[in-house]
């Protein structure tokens, strides 16, 4: 009986740890691999981007790297994983200005859209949040947005297009990673310390 017990509780750990911390999306879309990725930020300066993911601590959560390339300076590790007491996504955004977390009900259509719930920056950040669209097997838009209040209307302040590349690490060399290289996060009004 103990030994029936035993693979039961085993068995119920298993699946439990199996839980994968971001569900594939649609058409089997999955963010895992390498990105280049490239757009422009609200006041038209280009954005150039290098993500990178991968499931990490047993797959109980994805570990979404961001190091921006042009301009130089933004660093940030997001962590996701699946909350089944809030029933939430979770993401933990740690970056060199500071740290959020967002949450999300997951996946609706193309769209999996994390909402800042709690911020810690030297300056007061309007919520703000990211919506990640699928536009195809390997490639993904990353809008950034944010409202000053809850009757506004979000506003997108940065924008990009990423696809998914071979490379393990971007072709352009590490540049000064002071963060007053990266001055273009807060560009416009609504701008803030994102990914």
């Amino acid at each position: 009986m103990r030994t029936l017990l035993a693979v039961v509780f085993l068995l119920s750990a298993l699946s439990a740890s199996a839980q994968t911390a971001f569900p594939v999306g649609p058409n089997g879309f999955t963010f895992s691999g390498e990105w280049d990725c490239k757009g422009q930020f609200i006041n038209g300066k280009p954005h150039h981007s290098h993500y990178s993911a991968e499931p990490v601590l047993g797959g109980a959560w994805l570990q979404l790297s961001e190091r921006d390339i042009d301009p130089p300076g933004y660093l940030s590790e997001y962590l996701i994983r699946f909350d089944p007491a809030q029933k939430l996504y979770i993401n933990e955004d740690l970056n060199n200005f500071g740290y959020a977390r967002y949450a999300s009900p997951g996946w609706q259509d193309n769209k999996f859209i994390f909402t800042s719930i709690e911020t810690h920056y030297a300056r007061p950040l309007p919520e703000n949040r990211f919506v990640y669209t699928v536009t195809g097997a390997k490639s993904f838009d990353v809008s950034w947005e944010s409202r000053r209040d809850k009757s506004s209307d979000f506003k997108s302040s940065d924008m990009i297009h990423c696809e998914q590349s071979a490379a393990t690490e971007p072709t352009v060399p590490i540049q000064n990673n002071s963060k007053s290289d990266a001055k273009e996060r807060y560009s416009s009004p609504n701008a803030a310390p994102q990914g």
